[in-house]
């Protein structure tokens, strides 16, 4: 993958005609918080409009947790199929950016048909290693009260989501050399809270 920018617009070239396919799925739904698309270059090339947004954990305390929460609730919802919707599946912090009154979700390459959890619980693994244990669980509470306002999650569902996501996370940043969290015994304590969640979260 390889991408090129200008002012207006950047050019990414994806690796394999699966992710370019997975990209475009997503890119010709045309929703608003995904960046325009501007042309197509077959057979593994797509031209989107710049957005001017941040990667929103580089913000601290100046992201919206509860427009964040309604953003990719309408996301999964408007990609729902029975119980699966599509996951971003790559929701890292640089994927989700926020420029002070909305959020645009880009990259993905990665996207895959999972349950609403396999996104969830992911998302919140980085916010386990950003925040003080304070501040993690009331985003959390706020985040997942707005949600379910949409779309309701399953307690056992977030339980298996939530293990091999850490399993995952875990193996990612040992593969990518990424530093280890800042905080170790922060990141488990956070961590714990993640897996007891659904015992006070109204979970079905």
């Amino acid at each position: 993958m390889s991408e090129e920018y200008s002012d207006h617009y950047y050019v990414k070239r994806c690796g394999s005609r699966e992710a370019f396919e997975r990209e475009l799925f997503i890119y010709n739904l045309k929703m608003p918080y995904t960046p325009k698309l501007i042309a197509v270059k077959e057979p593994d090339t797509i031209v989107l409009e710049k957005v001017q947004g941040r990667p929103y954990l580089d913000l601290k305390s100046k992201w919206n947790t509860k427009l964040l929460a309604e953003t990719i609730s309408e996301f999964h919802y408007l990609t729902m199929d029975y119980d699966t919707v599509i996951c971003h599946h790559d929701n890292q912090p640089g994927n989700i950016l926020y420029d002070g009154k909305k959020y645009y979700l880009v990259d993905f390459s990665d996207t895959c048909r999972n349950h609403t959890e396999h996104d969830i619980t992911h998302l919140m693994l980085f916010w386990a290693e950003e925040f003080r244990e304070d501040i993690f669980e009331k985003k959390c509470d706020i985040f997942l009260k707005e949600y379910q306002e949409n779309i309701c999650m399953s307690a056992e569902r977030w339980k298996k989501h939530l293990k091999l996501n850490i399993a995952r996370f875990d193996k990612r940043r040992k593969e990518f050399n990424k530093l280890p969290p800042k905080d170790p015994e922060r990141t488990r304590t956070n961590r714990k809270m993640l897996r007891e969640m659904h015992d006070w979260m109204y979970m079905d």
